[in-house]
């Protein structure tokens, strides 16, 4: 898989993901980007937000999490962090 794009690590070591490569990939400013190395190829992947219920784990989107989190505030009249984790919980059966 190749692009054709170059880009140069600047005297910190950083290089700049192109806005296009950003917009598809649906990466924001303080979104985390997971760093491995595989042979001689350094792979980066978009971390996620991780959420364990019960057995299962899931991966969310920042963006989707937030918007969700702010409509949940909305519902409830409250932002306050214990009002919507207590709400989550009830949600959850927990």
């Amino acid at each position: 898989m190749h692009s054709g794009m170059v880009r140069k690590i600047d005297d910190l070591g950083r290089i700049v993901i192109p806005a296009e490569t950003r917009r598809l990939l649906n990466i924001h400013e303080g979104d985390e980007l997971a760093i491995a190395v595989d042979g001689d190829r350094i792979i980066l992947r978009k971390r996620e937000v991780t959420v364990a219920v019960g057995d299962h784990i899931f991966e969310l989107d920042r963006l989707a999490l937030a918007d969700w989190e702010d409509r949940l505030s909305a519902e409830i009249g409250s932002k306050e962090p214990e009002h919507v984790e207590a709400e989550i919980k009830r949600r959850l059966g927990l």
